[in-house]
């Protein structure tokens, strides 16, 4: 929440160091990127995230939207605000997809500057402008979609987004970083 001492700070991504074309094979660099609006598998369909597909190089567009700094994040000439309870990630491969940067929506967090969920497909629409209005993307490489995610779906990025899931990675990585690589080089020390 603004008061009249606070001024209101504001980041502007810049565009022009941003591609959208990927080192991987000439194939993926025809697909259209996505922007996929995922529901959970309730019947509400309660809004949970954003998946962004073929956006291989756009982590500082994508990560600025979830920022927790309370500064207002410019995409070309479309601003959007703060929030507490975005969470950004990247998923290398999952049931939803490969390659993914996912926005997460943690409707539990209690906050100062909550996101809208009512205002959850706007949210895409409103990038997509900022993507093609900071020529970052042509309208025609642009598709937005929604996504109801499967059960298997939403328990998997459920639990990529949680905290223990995290620390099992990094400890996975890290004891196979040390672990013993050559037994002869071990007996020597």
């Amino acid at each position: 929440m603004m008061t009249k001492g606070n001024i209101e700070k504001k980041r502007k991504v810049n565009p022009y160091n941003v591609k959208s074309e990927s080192p991987q094979k000439i194939d993926d660099w025809k697909r259209r990127s996505k922007i996929i609006i995922l529901v959970g598998y309730d019947d509400h369909s309660t809004p949970w995230g954003y998946a962004f597909d073929n956006f291989y190089d756009g982590r500082n567009i994508i990560k600025s939207l979830s920022n927790k700094m309370g500064e207002t994040t410019s995409i070309g000439n479309v601003d959007f605000k703060p929030f507490d309870n975005l969470t950004t990630k990247w998923v290398k491969s999952s049931e939803l997809g490969k390659n993914l940067w996912v926005i997460r929506i943690d409707n539990s967090a209690d906050c100062e500057r909550k996101f809208p969920i009512e205002a959850h497909t706007a949210f895409a629409n409103k990038i997509a402008r900022g993507l093609i209005q900071g020529a970052v993307y042509k309208a025609f490489q642009l598709d937005i979609i929604n996504k109801k995610l499967s059960i298997e779906e939403q328990t998997e990025l459920d639990e990529r987004f949680s905290s223990s899931y995290e620390d099992y990675t990094n400890e996975a990585i890290f004891q196979e970083t040390i672990a013993v690589k050559d037994e002869a080089l071990e007996d020597l020390i």
